[in-house]
Protein backbone atom coordinates (compact mmCIF):
# COMPACT_ATOMS: atom_id res chain seq x y z
CA UNK A 1 0.00 0.00 0.00
CA UNK A 2 1.50 3.30 -1.01
CA UNK A 3 1.64 6.46 1.07
CA UNK A 4 -1.20 8.22 -0.79
CA UNK A 5 -3.63 5.32 -0.22
CA UNK A 6 -2.87 5.24 3.53
CA UNK A 7 -3.45 8.99 3.78
CA UNK A 8 -6.73 8.67 1.91
CA UNK A 9 -7.90 5.82 4.18
CA UNK A 10 -7.09 7.88 7.29
CA UNK A 11 -9.05 10.87 5.94
CA UNK A 12 -12.07 8.74 5.06
CA UNK A 13 -12.11 7.05 8.45
CA UNK A 14 -12.01 10.41 10.29
CA UNK A 15 -14.91 11.98 8.39
CA UNK A 16 -17.35 13.52 10.86
CA UNK A 17 -15.31 12.53 13.92
CA UNK A 18 -14.38 16.09 14.94
CA UNK A 19 -17.93 17.29 14.36
CA UNK A 20 -19.21 14.44 16.57
CA UNK A 21 -16.74 15.29 19.35
CA UNK A 22 -17.63 18.98 19.32
CA UNK A 23 -21.38 18.34 19.18
CA UNK A 24 -21.33 15.94 22.11
CA UNK A 25 -19.70 18.23 24.64
CA UNK A 26 -22.10 18.71 27.57
CA UNK A 27 -21.56 22.47 27.72
CA UNK A 28 -22.43 22.80 24.02
CA UNK A 29 -25.57 20.67 24.31
CA UNK A 30 -26.87 22.72 27.24
CA UNK A 31 -26.74 26.03 25.35
CA UNK A 32 -27.99 25.11 21.90
CA UNK A 33 -31.74 24.65 21.46
CA UNK A 34 -33.17 21.70 19.59
CA UNK A 35 -34.62 23.54 16.61
CA UNK A 36 -36.20 20.45 15.08
CA UNK A 37 -38.83 20.31 17.85
CA UNK A 38 -41.48 23.03 17.94
CA UNK A 39 -42.54 23.98 21.46
CA UNK A 40 -44.15 27.18 22.61
CA UNK A 41 -42.30 29.11 25.28
CA UNK A 42 -44.60 30.01 28.17
CA UNK A 43 -45.50 33.70 28.14
CA UNK A 44 -44.75 34.07 31.85
CA UNK A 45 -41.09 33.29 31.05
CA UNK A 46 -40.92 36.19 28.58
CA UNK A 47 -40.35 39.03 31.04
CA UNK A 48 -38.27 42.12 30.27
CA UNK A 49 -34.52 41.44 30.32
CA UNK A 50 -34.73 37.75 29.39
CA UNK A 51 -32.55 36.55 26.50
CA UNK A 52 -34.21 34.15 24.05
CA UNK A 53 -33.49 32.35 20.79
CA UNK A 54 -35.84 33.93 18.25
CA UNK A 55 -36.55 34.04 14.54
CA UNK A 56 -35.54 37.61 13.74
CA UNK A 57 -36.77 38.84 10.32
CA UNK A 58 -34.46 40.70 7.96
CA UNK A 59 -35.35 44.36 7.39
CA UNK A 60 -35.85 44.12 3.63
CA UNK A 61 -36.85 40.48 3.11
CA UNK A 62 -39.34 37.85 4.16
CA UNK A 63 -36.54 35.56 5.36
CA UNK A 64 -35.38 35.34 8.97
CA UNK A 65 -32.34 34.36 11.00
CA UNK A 66 -32.32 32.54 14.32
CA UNK A 67 -30.36 34.64 16.79
CA UNK A 68 -30.35 35.64 20.46
CA UNK A 69 -32.64 38.53 21.38
CA UNK A 70 -33.49 40.50 24.52
CA UNK A 71 -37.18 40.70 25.44
CA UNK A 72 -38.50 44.21 26.08
CA UNK A 73 -42.21 43.47 26.41
CA UNK A 74 -44.75 40.70 25.87
CA UNK A 75 -48.42 41.53 25.32
CA UNK A 76 -50.79 38.93 23.93
CA UNK A 77 -49.13 37.27 20.95
CA UNK A 78 -46.75 40.17 20.31
CA UNK A 79 -43.24 40.08 21.76
CA UNK A 80 -41.06 43.19 21.47
CA UNK A 81 -37.36 42.28 21.23
CA UNK A 82 -33.93 43.74 20.63
CA UNK A 83 -31.84 41.50 18.36
CA UNK A 84 -28.30 40.54 19.42
CA UNK A 85 -25.22 40.27 17.24
CA UNK A 86 -21.75 38.83 17.77
CA UNK A 87 -20.36 39.91 14.40
CA UNK A 88 -17.04 41.79 14.54
CA UNK A 89 -18.58 44.31 12.11
CA UNK A 90 -20.81 45.57 14.95
CA UNK A 91 -17.98 47.92 15.99
CA UNK A 92 -18.18 49.69 12.61
CA UNK A 93 -21.95 50.22 12.59
CA UNK A 94 -23.32 53.75 12.78
CA UNK A 95 -25.96 52.93 15.41
CA UNK A 96 -23.33 51.38 17.76
CA UNK A 97 -24.98 48.37 19.43
CA UNK A 98 -24.74 48.13 23.25
CA UNK A 99 -22.16 45.57 24.41
CA UNK A 100 -23.20 43.00 27.02
CA UNK A 101 -20.54 43.16 29.71
CA UNK A 102 -21.62 40.16 31.80
CA UNK A 103 -21.71 37.44 29.12
CA UNK A 104 -21.62 34.60 31.67
CA UNK A 105 -24.75 35.83 33.49
CA UNK A 106 -26.52 36.14 30.14
CA UNK A 107 -25.39 32.56 29.31
CA UNK A 108 -24.06 33.55 25.90
CA UNK A 109 -21.13 31.76 24.29
CA UNK A 110 -19.19 34.75 22.95
CA UNK A 111 -18.99 38.54 23.29
CA UNK A 112 -22.31 39.92 22.08
CA UNK A 113 -23.95 43.28 21.57
CA UNK A 114 -27.61 44.29 21.53
CA UNK A 115 -28.92 46.36 18.64
CA UNK A 116 -30.84 49.50 19.54
CA UNK A 117 -33.80 49.03 17.17
CA UNK A 118 -36.80 47.24 18.66
CA UNK A 119 -38.73 44.68 16.63
CA UNK A 120 -42.07 43.07 17.26
CA UNK A 121 -42.45 39.40 16.47
CA UNK A 122 -45.11 36.79 17.06
CA UNK A 123 -44.96 34.65 20.20
CA UNK A 124 -44.50 31.55 18.01
CA UNK A 125 -41.18 32.93 16.73
CA UNK A 126 -39.60 32.67 20.20
CA UNK A 127 -37.87 29.28 20.30
CA UNK A 128 -36.20 28.98 23.71
CA UNK A 129 -35.04 30.96 26.74
CA UNK A 130 -31.25 31.27 27.16
CA UNK A 131 -30.70 33.43 30.22
CA UNK A 132 -31.16 36.90 31.65
CA UNK A 133 -29.28 40.19 31.53
CA UNK A 134 -27.58 41.44 34.68
CA UNK A 135 -28.92 44.62 36.29
CA UNK A 136 -26.25 46.94 34.88
CA UNK A 137 -26.53 45.48 31.39
CA UNK A 138 -30.33 45.78 31.49
CA UNK A 139 -30.12 49.46 32.52
CA UNK A 140 -27.67 50.22 29.69
CA UNK A 141 -29.70 48.34 27.07
CA UNK A 142 -33.00 49.88 28.17
CA UNK A 143 -31.51 53.37 28.11
CA UNK A 144 -30.21 52.92 24.55
CA UNK A 145 -33.26 51.14 23.06
CA UNK A 146 -35.19 52.86 20.31
CA UNK A 147 -38.74 51.53 20.39
CA UNK A 148 -39.88 51.75 16.79
CA UNK A 149 -41.78 49.09 14.85
CA UNK A 150 -44.16 48.26 17.74
CA UNK A 151 -47.20 47.95 15.54
CA UNK A 152 -45.42 46.14 12.71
Amino acid sequence: MNKLTRLHKRQVSAVGLRRWRVANRPEQRAQLPNLSVVRLVARNRLRPGVIVWARVPFEDDVQYKIRPAVVLDCRGRTVVILACTSSPARHRRMDRPVEIWDVEAARLRRPTAVRRMALSIDHVDVLDVIGELSGTDWDRVLGAAVVSRLGA
